[in-house]
């Protein structure tokens, strides 16, 4: 104020001259700086000249910088994971913008985080414009995340793609050293080994003709990535030939002189042989080179030897290891009759002869005679009634044997056991103690010719009070032995072999006290001895 036409200005700072002599004076202030201003006037009659002006203090709010800095939520990933960047920012402001870039493009919105699904060696940024006062590096540009993507395994399955219904043991592979195998296969197949989560192969059983598969996927072991889908190889199964037996096949009862049908389902164009089997031994041929049109009517001859033990064999003609059996045995049987007559047979040695009727049989009788000789054998199995008539013999070394089945048990089904008696007669008195109770018997072979004395063996202590020895004391090395012992009834106790040895033990305790009988089988014949159990 009344400066005049040409003032002069001297700025001060912090009581420090400063600046030039100028009516405006710029600087950079610090915080809290005095700043004032010297006029001198010009002007005539002027009073306080020079003067001072009114002094400022600066007030300096100091620069905030500016920054962001990204995090990824993984890295290395898999090919085609989706990754999460989050961009955190410093001294935004309140309304901070974000600008994403992939590759130095410019991606996204104008948010704090960005999802996508990278590419290998994408590299990511975010540029932060914040809306602070008082700033420095703004806009900032984040740190740069580089991605790693690993790509995904892709499963190969190597094997046969063309296998017959009921093949085993088919192989299949993949790429060993890698991590949770996941194998599965279609409903026609079956995995019997391997297969698990840690086997790079699997073992097949192709059950079922048609299209089938098998499939497997796996984690990379180094960067645990899975493949993005099983790899699955088509197999074609193709059926097998096959024979199979519906009839007989198992538990059927054919009779003597009877008319059967052999039944059977194949899917084969040639002809077929058809073949009979008792206790796993070849018989006969019952058909040979048959069309093979599932179907054979077979006639049972009479003489057919019955038997509980028959299966039945089909084979291809053309190809013999193409064959099926009987799944379980059958039965052929014979007519029993109601009554039976026997008279005037002689039962020789080394005969053994089974007679059997569904009511009643009449031995001898009527001045009529049935002898059993020595070391013949002789069975009788009746449904109600054996009567022994005058003329009825056993000589001694002679084997006779008769009881009423309770089971329906005839001749065919049961091999006959043993008493053996002195008597020279039986009457119609002594019927009731030739009756046993019926029981249930192993077939033995008994058609050969007493032992000889040069061949001989002990039984001993005899009477026992429970053990007892059987011994060879012939001079020869003993062969196989068997040994039978019989109770009072006539059932089977017990059987043993004796192989190279001469003498074994044998025990009846815990038995009732009585009569029992001990039937040596060897290779000179065969001896029985009664041993007393008291």
């Amino acid at each position: 104020v009344n400066g005049g036409n040409s003032p002069s200005y001297q700025w001060m700072v912090n009581g420090i001259n400063a600046g030039t002599n100028n009516p405006g004076f710029t600087f950079v202030p610090a915080n809290g700086d005095q700043v004032s201003c010297n006029m001198t006037s010009n002007e005539q009659c002027v009073l306080a000249n020079p003067a001072t002006s009114n002094t400022l203090t600066m007030a300096v709010t100091p620069l905030l910088p500016v920054s962001v800095s990204i995090i990824s939520s993984a890295n290395p990933v898999c090919t085609g994971t989706q990754v999460s960047f989050t961009a955190t920012p410093v001294n935004g402001g309140s309304n901070p913008v974000f600008q994403w870039k992939v590759n130095a493009v410019n991606v996204g919105d104008n948010n704090p985080v960005y999802v996508y699904v990278p590419s290998n060696g994408d590299i990511i940024t975010c540029v932060l414009t914040a809306n602070e006062s008082c700033m420095s590096g703004n806009p900032a540009t984040s740190n740069a995340i580089s991605l790693t993507v690993n790509p995904l395994p892709v499963p190969v399955i190597t094997g046969s793609v063309n296998v017959l219904s009921g093949t085993s043991g088919v192989v299949y592979a993949t790429q060993p050293g890698q991590s949770d195998y996941s194998w599965n296969i279609s409903a026609g197949g079956t995995i019997t080994a391997g297969g698990t989560t840690a086997d790079p192969t699997a073992t097949v059983t192709w059950n079922t003709a048609g299209a089938q598969w098998i499939s497997v996927n796996y984690a990379n072991l180094q960067t645990g990535c899975r493949g993005a889908a099983a790899t699955q190889l088509n197999v074609t199964v193709t059926q097998a030939s096959f024979i199979a037996i519906t009839s007989p096949n198992g538990g059927e009862a054919w009779r003597l002189g009877s008319v059967q049908n052999i039944t059977w389902n194949d899917n084969i164009t040639g002809d077929v042989t058809i073949e009979l089997f008792k206790d796993g031994e070849y018989q006969q041929t019952i058909a040979g080179a048959t069309p093979s049109t599932g179907t054979f009517e077979w006639t049972i001859a009479r003489n057919q030897q019955p038997g509980a033990d028959y299966k039945v064999k089909i084979y291809s003609t053309d190809d013999p290891a193409l064959y099926v059996m009987s799944s379980s045995v059958f039965k052929i049987i014979y007519d029993i009759p109601i009554d039976l007559e026997v008279r005037d047979i002689p039962i020789s040695d080394g005969v053994n002869i089974c007679f059997d009727a569904l009511q009643t049989i009449f031995v001898a009788g009527g001045g009529h005679t049935f002898v059993v000789q020595p070391g013949g054998s002789a069975t009788f199995i009746a449904g109600q009634n054996i009567l022994y008539l005058p003329g009825t013999t056993v000589q001694p070394g002679g084997y006779m044997h008769g009881y009423i089945t309770q089971n329906a048990e005839y001749c065919w089904s049961v091999s006959p056991s043993f008493v053996s008696t002195s008597v020279s007669a039986v009457s119609d008195t002594s019927l009731a103690s030739l009756v046993p109770c019926p029981v249930s018997r192993v077939p033995i072979p008994v058609s050969r010719v007493p032992i000889p004395d040069s061949a001989r063996f002990m039984v001993y202590p005899n009477p026992t009070d429970g053990k007892f020895m059987v011994e060879y004391v012939g001079k020869d090395q003993p062969g196989t032995i068997q040994v039978e012992v019989l109770g009072m009834k006539g059932e089977r106790i017990l059987t043993k072999e004796m192989t190279d040895v001469r003498k074994q033990e044998f025990s009846l305790e815990g038995r009732a006290n009585g009569i029992y009988l001990v039937r040596i089988v060897a290779e000179e014949g065969v001896k029985t001895v009664r041993v007393l159990k008291r």
